[in-house]
């Protein structure tokens, strides 16, 4: 991450994603989060969406709208993960 907000103490996960443009993707890793947000831009184009639209409000009052969400499939090691996303605007 680079900028103004950039914070060097941020953790990043690299995870493979069957769903994903690149199949790769890095992610912050909040393990107190409630769920994973990913933008549309990252997805390939067949990937399912199931509307759901959302807004969302973080703890800065900052608010995100989304489309709807994905079950996308997680690789990690030898097992597969089925995981929930929502798909941000």
């Amino acid at each position: 991450m680079t900028g103004k907000y950039a914070n060097t103490d941020l953790r990043f996960v690299i995870l493979l994603i069957k769903e994903m443009k690149k199949s790769r993707i890095n992610l912050l890793l909040d393990t107190g989060a409630t769920l994973t947000l990913i933008k549309v831009g990252n997805l390939k184009s067949e990937t399912l969406i199931r509307e759901k639209l959302m807004v969302l409000t973080g703890v800065t009052s900052h608010q995100v709208k989304t489309i709807g969400k994905i079950r996308a499939i997680v690789r990690l090691g030898d097992k597969k993960i089925r995981y929930i996303m929502h798909r941000e605007k």
